[in-house]
C-alpha cells in the first residue's frame, strides 16, 4: 500500500501527565559530589566535546584553582600552572576550538585586569589583555562562529579581540559597568549586555559587534541585570537576573521578542547561576546558597532538584545529559541513565495471532492508556519514561506479544516505533528499537561533502561504517529556516534512538496538506511543524513548543503495510 504522512500531534492526558518523568527531575540526594572542600563560582562544559568539563574558582588569598574532568566527573585533575593572583569571575571554552579555554577576574592587590588564556586546554595559562589596566572582567563571551572572536565585559565597558592576544575597548559602551555579557549564534555578532544599575541599567543590545547598543528595559525592574541566558534553540527567547546588589534577592525576567518586553518569572534568593537547557529551551535552571532549581516548561513553575548550592551551573549537549553543579563545597553531578542501543530487524516469518508475554519487571510499574485500550508496564514502562514517553514512542498499540512477523521476537508495538526484547543483552540494551526507518523506505541519498556545514549547530556523521550515511543533523534548513532538528536530535537520544541520518532535509507535503520540512533517519522521520513554534501552552496546558519537532508514526505505517490486527 502507498506509505502515508500521517498527523502526529498526540495531546496527552492529564493521567498521562502525572506519570511522566524526565531523567533530569532527580531529588534531592541523587547528586554526587566530589572535590568537596572547595567552591566552584565557575562551571564550563566544553561545548564541542561534552565529555570535558572545566571548574574554577578561587581562595580568600586569591589564589586561582582550575580542575578539569576528561570523563564527565567521573575524575579531576588540576591545572594552574601559569595563573597569578585573580577573583575568578568567569570561565569560558571556544565552541570551534575546544583547546582555547578563557580564565578572567580582577586582582585587587595589583588593582589589574585578570585575563587568562589556555591554548593547550588548560595544561598551562598565559596572561592576556594586560594592556586594560584597571579593569574587572565580568563575563566572557566567544563567538560560535568565527574563531579566536571574543568579548569581556568589564567594568569600564566592552573589549574585542580578534586574535585572543590583542584587546581593545569598544566606544559602544566605555565606562559603563557591566555584569553579563552574552552572544547569539549569527552571521553577525549579536550581543545583549546586563548591566550594573549604577551606570545604565538594564539590558542593552548591539547588532552590530559591539560597535553601537541600544536599550531594552520595557518592564524590567530597577536593578542590576547579573545574569543572561539565551535560548539556544530559539534565540529571541531570553532569561535575565535581576537584583539590587549583589547578595540581595533577584528577580528572573523573561523576553521572547529579543528584549522588546519583559515578564517576571519568579522573585528568589540571590542568584548565582542561571542556565538555559542547550538541547530543550524550555529546561531552564538557577542556583542560589540554598540550592538547584529547575523549570520543565520555561519558567512558568519551578522544583528544587538539590538542596546544595552556591556556584555555577551547567548542563553537557548529549542525551542522556549530565548536569554540573558547583557548589560551596565541591561539585555535585547528576547524569540520567543511557539510552539502548538499536538492533537490526531480523527474517520475517508467517503471520499469525500471537500470545502475550511475561519480561522481567523492572520498577514494577504499569499504566494502561485509555487512548488505545493497551498498558505499558516492568521495563517497557521504564523505557517509555526515560526515552521521550509518547513524544518518542506514541501510544501503545498491543500489549508485550511474540512478533507475527519476526519468529521469537518479543516485542510491544507502539504508534511510533516497535521495542525489541533482547534478553541475551545486559540490563540497560535489552530493549531495543526497530529500524523502522529503514524497512519502510530502505536506502539512502548520496553522501554528502563534510565540507558544506549547514548554518548554525550541525552534526556530521560520516559515510563509514558504523560512523554514519554521510549526512548532516541541523537546525537550519537549506533555505536558512528553522527546523531545529538538531536540538530534538540531542536531547531525544540522538544517533541510539533514531538511528543515523539517511538524507538532508527536504519538503514534503503532510497529513495537513502543509509542506513541512522533514528529514528520514534509520528509524525515525523528523517532521518540523512551524504554527507550534511559539509562547503558550494548548488546552491541556503542554506548551506548543513541546510539538514543533514532531516524529512520523513509523509504527502504524508498518502496521498498515503489514496487515497487521493491532489498534
Amino acid at each position: 500500500m502507498p506509505r502515508r504522512l500521517l498527523p502526529l500531534a498526540i495531546l496527552l492526558s492529564a493521567a498521562l501527565l502525572s506519570l511522566s518523568i524526565a531523567p533530569l527531575l532527580a531529588g534531592p540526594g541523587s547528586f554526587t559530589f566530589a572535590l568537596q572542600g572547595r567552591a566552584f563560582p565557575q562551571v564550563a562544559v566544553d561545548p564541542s566535546n561534552s565529555k570535558i568539563v572545566y571548574l574554577a574558582g578561587n581562595d580568600a588569598n586569591q589564589t586561582p584553582y582550575v580542575f578539569k574532568s576528561f570523563d564527565s566527573g567521573n575524575t579531576w585533575a588540576s591545572l594552574a600552572a601559569g595563573l597569578g593572583q585573580v577573583t575568578v569571575n568567569a570561565l569560558a571554552v571556544s565552541k570551534l576550538n575546544s583547546q582555547l579555554v578563557y580564565l578572567g577576574g580582577y586582582n585587587f592587590n595589583t588593582r589589574t585586569i585578570a585575563l587568562y588564556q589556555s591554548t593547550n586546554g588548560g595544561s598551562t595559562w598565559s596572561t592576556v589583555a594586560a594592556n586594560l589596566g584597571d579593569n574587572s572582567v565580568q563575563a566572557i563571551a566567544l563567538d560560535p562562529r568565527t574563531p579566536n572572536l571574543s568579548y569581556l565585559a568589564l567594568n569600564h565597558g566592552v573589549a574585542k579581540s580578534t586574535d585572543g592576544t590583542n584587546w581593545s575597548i569598544l566606544s559602544g559602551l566605555s565606562g559603563n559597568n557591566l555584569q553579563s555579557l552574552v552572544i547569539e549564534n549569527s552571521a553577525i555578532p549579536i550581543l545583549y549586555a546586563g548591566m550594573n544599575a549604577v551606570s545604565n541599567p538594564g539590558v542593552w543590545k548591539s547588532a552590530d559587534g559591539g560597535q553601537t547598543w541600544a536599550s531594552l528595559n520595557n518592564g524590567l525592574p530597577s536593578g542590576s541585570v547579573f545574569y543572561l541566558a539565551l535560548d539556544p534553540t530559539i534565540e529571541s527567547t531570553i532569561f535575565a537576573g535581576v537584583a539590587s546588589q549583589p547578595g540581595q534577592p533577584a528577580q528572573i525576567m523573561k523576553t521572547v521578542n529579543s528584549g522588546q518586553n519583559w515578564s517576571s518569572l519568579i522573585q528568589t534568593d540571590a542568584l548565582t547561576a542561571l542556565v538555559v537547557d542547550p538541547l530543550n529551551g524550555l529546561n531552564v535552571y538557577y542556583e542560589t546558597q540554598n540550592g538547584l532549581y529547575r523549570s520543565g516548561d520555561g519558567g512558568s513553575n519551578w522544583v528544587q532538584i538539590l538542596t546544595s548550592g552556591g556556584g555555577g551551573f551547567s548542563l553537557d549537549t548529549v542525551n542522556p545529559q549530565t548536569l554540573y553543579a558547583g557548589t560551596n563545597n565541591g561539585i555535585a553531578t547528576f547524569t540520567a541513565a543511557p539510552p539502548p542501543a538499536i538492533s537490526a530487524t531480523p527474517t520475517t516469518v508467517p503471520i499469525s495471532v500471537q500470545p502475550t508475554v511475561t519480561t522481567p519487571g523492572g520498577s514494577g510499574q504499569s499504566f494502561t492508556f485509555a487512548q488505545t485500550g493497551h498498558t505499558v508496564s516492568g521495563i517497557w514502562f521504564d523505557f517509555l519514561k526515560t526515552h521521550g514517553d509518547t513524544d518518542n514512542l506514541g501510544y501503545p498499540r498491543t500489549e508485550v506479544i511474540r512478533d507475527a512477523l519476526i519468529q521469537s521476537q518479543t516485542v510491544q508495538y507502539f504508534q511510533r516505533l516497535v521495542l525489541e526484547y533482547h534478553p541475551e543483552q545486559s540490563p540497560a540494551y535489552q530493549l531495543q528499537r526497530r529500524l523502522l526507518g529503514d524497512i519502510l523506505a530502505p536506502g539512502a541519498d548520496p553522501a554528502v561533502d563534510a565540507n558544506n556545514r549547514p548554518a548554525g549547530d550541525a552534526v556530521y556523521f560520516p559515510n563509514l561504517p558504523n560512523q554514519g550515511l554521510g549526512h548532516f543533523v541541523a537546525n537550519i534548513a537549506p533555505d536558512g529556516s528553522p527546523t531545529l532538528f538538531k536540538a530534538y536530535f540531542d536531547s531525544h537520544g540522538r544517533e541510539d534512538a533514531f538511528g543515523y541520518p539517511k538524507e538532508e532535509p527536504k519538503q514534503r507535503q503532510l497529513a495537513d496538506e502543509q509542506i513541512h520540512w522533514t528529514q528520514r533517519f534509520q528509524a525515525a522521520v523528523f517532521e518540523y511543524h512551524q504554527q507550534n513554534d511559539r509562547d503558550g501552552s494548548n488546552p491541556d496546558g503542554i506548551p506548543y513548543r513541546n510539538f514543533r519537532v514532531q516524529l512520523e508514526l513509523l509504527g502504524d505505517e508498518y502496521i498498515a503495510r503489514n496487515n497487521l490486527p493491532y489498534r
